[in-house]
């Protein structure tokens, strides 16, 4: 029975074993194709990265190409002569096509005589082609090969020419590539690139074909250019052409500029004046790309003008220009186009220089904008002043009527601080924050220059550097001393906030004389033909950025610039100026320094003297002052002071009313206190009245918003003080008893 089961269970292994094997069998089956489908993968991902590999190769090559093409269109425009141009050609040509000679041949009308016919790899070959081109029918039969054709051709072995007769063993040719030469379309010639032992491949052909525009333009511009300049420097051909037109006598004589230019932009001619003042340095400017003549940037604009003008019609451009004697200057174009005797079609550019004009109309624009922001300023100013009027006198009269241990008293004095701290901000667009309104006298500017400096040096630190370069030829000015010494601390202070603790600061005057054209080199300056003084300002601060330049004048425009963090000090320092009848001007170079410079004109008409004769009050007669103020407050109060202390006083809204009582009682009335600003009659002009009928009559003039000009007029002819609002009740009375006294 053991047996029987042992054979049994030998039998079950024996299966079990065969069920392995075949199992074992298609796990190899499988495992051989799966090993099979790795073999196919793997040979196509190796063939995959091999095509990836070579597009790559390609690519990298093309971008190479590119690259060189864009480096040698970029040397194009440095070529001085076609000797230079053909060199650098073949040069360019050899770094991608291995030939060992080549050469550009012009055929027909497009020869333009022996010398240029041929441009040759190298000078020293040129005798080696002619003699290729002259064997038998040589030329003939290259032009044959390639005049119909629009792309270049290949040879990689020349013997198959055989049925042409070509001169092949005079260049030891073995393989070559021809190619045709066209301009506008049009068959002006071939080329010629031979190969002594190398082959040459259509990767060779197909650099060739991309590149043969770019030959072509060569040819015209390198070729029919020089030939063309010379033919024009004679100008018998051309001036006979434009004969039809009489522009002949015109080009010549005008004063205008005058260029004709084709239609690729180069100049065929100019005229005298042209030659005269263009700014190129070459001895003719014929033959050369007029935009070459412009700035940079303004190139694209004017090629532009010059592509869509048409004839009959005007076009205009405006730009700057270097001259000849390294000026800047302003030219205006004129640009239109004109085809003569149907076959030339021309630009016809006539230029003028417009500097002066261009200068006075931006400086111009310049002051009657801030003429308008100042006449703004002050009225708005004026406004606030008057409300100020009130507010003023009227606190101090409070103060004056209280108890000095009033409760009110502490509340009073804040109020008058803080209204006097108004009154300052004020007084900065009236006064220029200056005390008082001072006359013109005569000063030796050097001199107060000098003690200005030497103030500011106490008070600024000692890493300030001050420079001083005075001209002592100066002579003495007719300014307002006060307002000066205003103008350069307010220079001064702008330094100081631009260069913290170091640096310099250079003060420097000299005369200028301005000619004719009213521009003043090299700064490009207009002022009115004379002689001037110019004080120069420079720090080298951090400079001030470009775009900030034409506001910085302006009030409250600041960028690192403030005056009490209000960024008044340029606006005051622009009108100080304008006042004293000169010019201002800033130029800066961001992170070198900034310059301002003013200009007094040397020539200044005399003011009047102040008169120095005064009326004498009547013995025993009370004393009786007029007022004439619109401003009813202003009235009443002055009325209430000066009738507490004992004065008579008239009162008028205007002034017409203030002359109409001025009028009725002329020798009653001690004294005038007159305001400026009034509507039906002004001041100015209610003064002349009141002069005419009592010529030493004692005006005081208050006012917080006036005409300087008016103001200092009055105070020449007769005017004994100004007040300016608001005032103090005690200032205004000690004005008016000392006048009275």
């Amino acid at each position: 029975m053991s047996t029987t089961t042992n054979i049994a269970h030998y039998f079950e292994n024996i299966l079990n074993s065969i069920k392995n094997v075949e199992q074992s069998v298609e796990a190899l089956t499988q495992l051989h194709a799966i090993s099979e489908e790795i073999a196919r993968l793997e040979k196509y991902v190796r063939s995959s990265f091999e095509t990836l590999d070579n597009h790559f190769q390609e690519y990298i090559q093309q971008i190479n190409l590119l690259s060189s093409l864009i480096d040698f269109q970029r040397r194009m425009v440095h070529f001085k002569s076609a000797g230079e141009m053909a060199g650098s050609l073949f040069g360019y040509i050899r770094e991608h096509v291995p030939c060992d000679h080549g050469f550009l041949c012009l055929s027909g009308k497009a020869a333009v005589g022996d010398r240029q016919k041929i441009l040759p790899d190298a000078p020293e070959h040129l005798d080696l082609y002619r003699k290729f081109l002259e064997t038998g029918d040589t030329e003939a039969n290259l032009v044959a090969l390639v005049e119909e054709k629009e792309l270049g051709s290949l040879f990689g072995n020349v013997e198959q020419l055989q049925k042409q007769t070509i001169a092949w063993p005079v260049l030891q040719a073995r393989a070559a590539i021809l190619f045709p030469l066209r301009i506008w379309g049009r068959f002006v010639g071939l080329g010629v690139l031979v190969s002594h032992k190398r082959n040459l491949t259509l990767n060779h052909l197909s650099f060739v074909n991309l590149n043969s525009g770019i030959i072509s333009l060569l040819v015209f511009q390198h070729v029919y250019f020089f030939h063309l300049k010379e033919r024009l420097l004679k100008q018998g051909q051309f001036a006979k052409v434009l004969e039809d037109l009489k522009y002949s006598e015109y080009f010549e004589k005008s004063p205008l500029y005058i260029y004709s230019v084709d239609q690729s932009g180069v100049i065929l001619h100019a005229n005298a004046a042209a030659l005269r003042h263009t700014p190129m340095e070459k001895e003719h400017i014929v033959g050369e790309k007029f935009l070459d003549l412009l700035p940079a940037d303004h190139r694209k604009p004017f090629a532009e003008i010059l592509s869509r003008v048409e004839p009959d019609r005007l076009e205009q451009y405006q730009c700057p220009i270097v001259g000849q004697d390294k000026t800047l200057h302003i030219w205006q174009f004129f640009i239109t186009r004109t085809c003569l005797k149907e076959k030339f079609n021309l630009s016809v550019i006539f230029a003028v220089d417009v500097t002066a004009r261009y200068l006075r109309e931006q400086q111009a624009v310049r002051n009657d904008v801030m003429g308008e922001i100042t006449r703004f300023s002050r009225s708005i100013t004026g406004y606030l002043n008057n409300l100020l009027n009130v507010m003023v006198p009227n606190v101090s009269l409070m103060q004056n009527q209280l108890p000095e241990d009033h409760p009110l008293q502490k509340p009073l004095k804040t109020m008058e601080k803080s209204l006097g701290q108004a009154f300052g901000v004020v007084q900065k667009f009236l006064n220029y924050g200056l005390d008082e309104i001072e006359p013109p006298r005569k000063v030796n500017l050097n001199r107060l220059i000098g003690e200005i400096i030497r103030r500011l040096k106490e008070k600024f630190p000692e890493g300030i550097e001050f420079k001083v370069a005075l001209d002592p030829a100066i002579p003495r000015l007719k300014l307002f001393p006060k307002r000066l010494t205003r103008l350069i601390k307010i220079f001064a202070q702008n330094s100081l906030e631009a260069l913290k603790q170091e640096g310099y600061i250079r003060i420097a005057t000299r005369r200028v004389v301005v000619g004719e054209d009213e521009v003043l080199q090299p700064y490009l300056y207009h002022l009115p033909r004379g002689e001037y003084v110019e004080l120069a300002f420079e720090d080298n601060g951090p400079g001030i950025p470009p775009e900030s330049l034409k506001d910085i004048f302006k009030p409250f425009f600041s960028t690192r610039i403030k005056n009490e963090g209000m960024g008044l000090g340029l606006f005051i320092a622009y009108n100080i100026v304008r006042d004293m009848g000169g010019e201002i001007f800033v130029e800066s170079t961001p992170g070198q320094s900034t310059t301002f410079r003013v200009y007094f004109p040397l020539e200044r008409a005399e003011l009047p003297r102040p008169s120095s004769e005064n009326g004498q009050t009547a013995a025993g007669k009370p004393r009786q002052i007029l007022v004439i103020d619109d401003e009813y407050n202003i009235r009443t109060m002055l009325k209430e002071i000066f009738e507490m202390r004992g004065y008579r006083v008239y009162t008028a809204a205007n002034g017409k009313e203030g002359v109409e009582i001025f009028h009725r009682h002329p020798e009653e009335i001690d004294l005038v206190i007159l305001d400026m600003v009034m509507p039906v009659m002004d001041g100015k002009a209610a003064f002349k009245e009141i002069m005419k009928q009592k010529q030493d009559q004692k005006v005081i003039v208050i006012s917080g918003f006036t005409r300087r000009e008016d103001l200092q007029e009055i105070l020449n002819n007769g005017g004994v003080a100004y007040l300016s609002k608001p005032f103090n009740v005690s200032d205004i009375i000690q004005q008016v008893e000392e006048a009275l006294s």
